[in-house]
């Protein structure tokens, strides 16, 4: 009996990573803000009383059961703009992840109150769009990514220098949003089986054709009719494929690798956000898009982060494995020295932290006798209290500005900078930028950050 509660305890709350649910919040908040900011001019004309569906006529359009909507209350239109502009705001606090929850719950109830107000302007991806956000909304975690979580591991990292655990999360909400994903999937086989078109391998052609939704003239859509054979059937194939997502990791153990569960799940999503992406590029469908590559960032686990950082880090392990192999750290890092004693040094510490999502720097507070002659004992420390030094697993080291330019060519998200950073001037501008702000070490009021 025991054993057989702690299989269902350990199949609706095991604990796994609430990072995926974290950026499913993000891009679900930042998808439903930039498609409703579009709707911006027609919000009376949709959604007020004197629009294109009077109260008169709602007994004709709508349902009268299992309905929600806060617009049974508004009759005018300046309250409709009102709540239009509220739920602009939350959907922008959703996303930025302050107060993560409550701003989840209002969103997704707005969501639903303009959804059910004129269901004559969205379509099949926007429900979807709303059953994702029913689960986030119940979800046990949703503030991975957030500023809400930034903040306490801000406080935490200059109270301790330690930064607080990855959030967990109980895995049925995971288990909740795949299975409505294959539930999706099949009911879109089961459909299109009945009829002779996708079969045949006629369906894309067919729709390419269709001028209300293809983007492009029909010369493209005749040469592109040649790969409808192929797109058609493996549509056919690839939706039946995620029901082996419901086979239990007991048995998927005694297949091979490529075989194994996680491993199919992996080329299940890589294959469905391509054809989704070209689905969002061709034709004029809508949210149906984006909304599945919503549902596909909240499948990530701990072990699809750790591909995915893993094959990024690809070139990085074999530029420089050789040059740093050691057991203590077999992976090669970037040593970042910074001053310990120093409040502002401590607080761009942190920033380097949060942003390096590949783990390849290494922080050495160079203030511990120890560390410093371990890593920088051929740096002088009146060098070291000047400016950021870091030194590349090869021995290259830099310091200041061009410490922070090789920073960033290492940090995801500042790598749309780098083009800017190695610009003409863009050394000689930015080393004088750098030692302005650094002077404000010895100006600080923490009397440690005084060199």
């Amino acid at each position: 009996m025991k054993r057989i509660f702690a299989a269902i305890d350990g199949f609706f709350f095991r604990k796994i990573s609430a990072s995926g649910f974290g950026l499913m919040r993000i891009v679900w908040a930042a998808s439903i803000l930039f498609m409703m900011l579009g709707s911006w001019t027609d919000v009376v004309r949709y959604y007020g009383d004197s629009g294109i569906i009077p109260r008169s006529i709602w007994h004709l359009a709508f349902r009268s059961q299992y309905r929600f909507t806060v617009f049974d209350w508004i009759t005018t239109p300046e309250p409709a703009v009102l709540l239009w502009s509220t739920f602009m705001l939350c959907l922008f606090f959703m996303m930025l992840g302050i107060h993560s929850r409550l701003m989840t719950v209002l969103s997704v109830l707005l969501l639903a109150s303009f959804h059910e107000r004129n269901l004559q302007i969205i379509n099949a991806g926007d429900t979807l769009f709303q059953i994702m956000g029913w689960i986030l909304m119940i979800s046990p975690r949703v503030d991975s990514f957030s500023l809400d979580r930034l903040r306490h591991h801000y406080h935490t990292w200059m109270k301790t220098g330690k930064l607080l655990p990855p959030i967990r999360s109980s895995i049925w909400a995971y288990r909740l949003l795949l299975w409505q994903l294959i539930i999706l999937y099949l009911m879109s086989g089961w459909a299109k089986l009945h009829g002779h078109m996708w079969t045949a391998g006629t369906a894309i052609a067919s729709t390419f054709h269709h001028t209300d939704y293809f983007r492009f003239p029909k010369i493209f859509a005749d040469y592109l009719t040649v790969f409808s054979p192929f797109f058609s059937r493996f549509w056919l194939l690839y939706a039946p494929l995620w029901c082996l997502l419901l086979i239990p990791k007991s048995v998927w153990k005694y297949f091979p690798a490529l075989f194994r569960r996680h491993s199919l799940k992996r080329w299940l999503l890589i294959a469905g956000a391509f054809v989704h992406a070209c689905i969002g590029f061709f034709m004029d469908v809508g949210a149906w898009g984006i909304v599945m590559q919503v549902g596909f960032i909240g499948l990530l686990l701990d072990e699809d982060f750790t591909a995915i950082r893993s094959v990024l880090n690809r070139r990085w392990r074999r530029k420089y494995s050789r040059a740093s192999a050691t057991r203590e750290n077999p992976f090669p890092t970037i040593t970042v020295l910074y001053d310990g004693s120093c409040t502002l040094c401590r607080r761009s510490i942190f920033v380097l932290i949060m942003l390096d999502h590949l783990h390849r720097l290494q922080l050495i507070d160079f203030r511990r006798p120890a560390l410093r002659k371990q890593y920088a004992s051929d740096i002088p420390l009146s060098h070291l209290n000047r400016s950021l030094h870091i030194r590349f697993p090869d021995r290259r080291t830099f310091s200041g500005f061009h410490a922070f330019r090789q920073l960033a060519s290492n940090l995801p998200l500042l790598w749309i900078f780098v083009p800017i950073l190695h610009l003409p001037l863009a050394s000689y501008f930015g080393s004088k930028l750098y030692r302005r702000i650094s002077s404000s070490r010895v100006m600080c009021n923490d009397d440690s950050c005084t060199p």
